[in-house]
């Protein structure tokens, strides 16, 4: 996972960014649709003033700016803190360190597919909030990367509003327990193609002999310099 907030800073901490071409909007970037908002706006006002020159123009274009600081100010001061929290501890399962020897490193015999893709994640859409693969995507999206954790604050948020727009909500949620998506789950696996070689190495690569074999480094912690009974020879 990157450690850096793909998003734009809003052009009110950095008016750099009105520099920048892009006037598309984002999915998942709040911060980029008011950018490019802002951006087009002010190419409209100057277009717009440069063929007619009037007062109102100007005026429109102050005003214009008022509602989009209002809007920061009142609705979108409440999600900006969770997108500019971008995911720095992500929850592992600590496969590795466990309890029986947290020294011995485990060497991947199979080449992980999803690496390379790993810089470029899935997001939730309107379409796909929960970011499952589907059934067209094999055909024309066949180099699809892994989703998006959903442990994420932001991608929560996404898939939440997404959720409640696409489908009918749940009127008795009052808590936000969303019991409205419990019809619903998440796959597996998110990739195309999905990752064989991190499965495989899960469940059948062993790090080095076992502790049976003799590699004493394996055997489960405080048993060292005891009698291995399978090596031991009678005397």
């Amino acid at each position: 996972m990157p450690d850096s907030c793909p998003c734009e800073k809003l052009w009110i901490e950095d008016s750099s960014v009105l520099m920048k071409k892009n006037i598309l909007v984002d999915d998942v970037c709040e911060s980029n649709n008011i950018n490019a908002f802002t951006r087009a706006s002010i190419l409209a006002l100057i277009l717009g003033f440069i063929l007619t020159p009037m007062v109102g123009i100007g005026a429109f274009g102050i005003i214009l700016l008022i509602l989009i600081l209002l809007y920061h100010r009142w609705i979108f001061a409440k999600i900006y803190p969770f997108q500019k929290s971008v995911i720095k501890d992500d929850k592992k399962e600590n496969f590795e360190g466990s309890s029986i020897r947290p020294d011995l490193k485990e060497e991947s015999a199979f080449p992980i597919i999803s690496t390379p893709a790993a810089t470029f994640l899935t997001k939730p859409t309107a379409n796909n909030p929960f970011m499952n693969v589907l059934l067209d995507e094999i055909t024309y999206n066949p180099n699809r990367p892994v989703a998006d954790p959903i442990v994420h604050p932001m991608n929560q948020i996404i898939l939440d509003e997404y959720f409640r727009v696409q489908w009918n909500s749940d009127p008795t949620d009052v808590f936000g327990r969303t019991q409205g998506q419990r019809q619903f789950y998440t796959m597996p696996s998110s990739s195309i193609p999905n990752d064989q070689g991190s499965y495989q190495n899960w469940l059948y690569l062993i790090p080095g002999k076992t502790c049976k074999e003799g590699n004493g480094k394996a055997c489960i912690p405080g048993t060292q310099g005891a009698v291995v009974p399978s090596l031991s020879s009678p005397n």
